[in-house]
């Protein structure tokens, strides 16, 4: 009797719990579902604990607590992974890049705005612009630490100045 009692707590708490974020702007359910899976892992968790079956989850949680520190850096080569983090506001340094929605549209930028980027007059000579542009890329390159969308921006900024 008392399970049927509880199978109908669960129940009817998962229709309140869906009533209600159906009801939600569509601006907080991203939010909220994160924060609902949270919820439900943590009472899952208790009652796992409370009847003696959790301690095989807090082997596997040790073990990727373990293992973490030296597997966060590989994330940043899984741009989906990277877009799905962003899509819940967790951002890992590294895959800031890859969470980008595409890059900088370049195909109409005029001399004068590659001159601004690169920080030289619109009269440049081809030497000038290229060392504007070594330079430039030297603090700003992806592999180190910079951004590609600057990077492809100053890169737009030399061609457009080179006229390639």
């Amino acid at each position: 009797m008392i399970r049927i009692i509880l199978a109908l707590l669960v129940i009817s708490g998962v229709w309140y719990v869906m009533w209600k974020y159906r009801r939600l702007p569509l601006e907080t359910r991203k939010k909220t579902f994160l924060q609902i899976c949270l919820v439900s892992l943590a009472v899952v968790l208790v009652i796992l604990v409370a009847s003696g079956r959790a301690h095989w989850i807090f082997a596997v949680l040790g073990g990727v607590v373990a293992f973490a520190s030296r597997l966060l850096p590989y994330l940043r080569h899984l741009p989906m992974l990277a877009k799905v983090l962003a899509a819940f506001g967790i951002v890992i340094p590294g895959m800031a890049e890859a969470a980008s929605t595409g890059a900088i549209d370049t195909s109409n930028m005029s001399r004068e705005d590659a001159a601004a980027i690169l920080g030289l007059d619109v009269s440049a000579d081809e030497q000038q612009i290229l060392s504007a542009h070594k330079s430039l890329m030297n603090k700003i390159h992806p592999d180190k630490g910079g951004s590609d969308a600057l990077a492809a921006q100053i890169n737009a900024a030399r061609d457009v100045m080179l006229k390639k």
